[in-house]
């Protein structure tokens, strides 16, 4: 776990860091799919409804590129950040299909949402303030005058 942190790593340690990012997302997906499989002809999602997952899944890439290529603390916070809240854009996205198939109470479905928005709050943290760390870095290696406020 220390070699996270490290940027010096092996390619073969991004190479494992990369497969298990891909099994986490692939059983989330498969999670979501066995939880509205009983009601997949109700399920009409619309391309535009798609849409709205277009920046968080772009955000993860990137985020998972830039790890890829150069493995620091900034980057770890990225990619946790940015795949917390693609996840949750997910759930956001399907929660609807949930509630009406299981005639869910309100108070229940209010619970889950508030859980997931403070979930949804804690990524884009995350991802805040290793986006601050990345800008600092960058200023810093720029070498610019007044780099030494910061």
């Amino acid at each position: 776990m220390r070699d996270i942190f490290c940027h010096h790593t092996s390619k073969t340690t991004r190479n494992r860091k990369c497969v298990v990012i891909g099994i986490l997302l692939y059983h989330g997906s498969i999670i979501v799919c066995h939880l509205i499989k009983t009601d997949m002809e109700n399920l009409n999602i619309s391309f535009l409804s798609l849409i709205s997952l277009f920046v968080p899944l772009l955000m993860m890439g990137i985020s998972i590129f830039y790890a890829y290529k150069r493995m620091s603390t900034e980057a770890i916070l990225l990619v946790i950040g940015s795949v917390i809240v693609f996840l949750t854009s997910v759930f956001f996205m399907f929660m609807p299909y949930l509630v009406y198939s299981r005639n869910m109470d309100t108070t229940l479905t209010s619970l889950y949402y508030s859980v997931a928005g403070t979930i949804a709050f804690i990524g884009s943290l995350l991802f805040a303030i290793g986006f601050f760390m990345l800008v600092l870095t960058v200023i810093r290696q720029s070498g610019g005058a007044d780099t030494k406020k910061l």
